[in-house]
């Protein structure tokens, strides 16, 4: 079984945002299991979570985390990647 990820994205709400996650996991070799996108009106704030496996040999999570970096900066995201195969740091 492949390992799971999991990217969780924030920031100001701006058009192409789901485009830009989406279409970043699908070029880098990533089959997206599950995702979800929430805007906050209140606050003007787009939070997302893409739960992916990556698909492609040779691509590893800190070459995602690099290129991401990337996306992330276009739209002021503040994110993060989680490997579910590692334990969750709990208090």
């Amino acid at each position: 079984m492949k390992t799971q990820y999991i990217l969780t994205t924030a920031c100001p709400d701006k058009a192409g945002l789901v485009a830009a996650i989406s279409g970043f996991l699908s070029d880098s070799g990533c089959s997206v299991d599950d995702a979800a996108f929430f805007l906050d009106k209140d606050s003007g704030r787009f939070y997302g979570r893409s739960v992916f496996t990556i698909e492609r040999v040779g691509v590893t999570l800190d070459m995602l985390t690099a290129w991401f970096g990337q996306v992330a900066h276009k739209y002021e995201m503040d994110w993060d990647i989680f490997d579910t195969s590692k334990p969750m740091k709990v208090m």
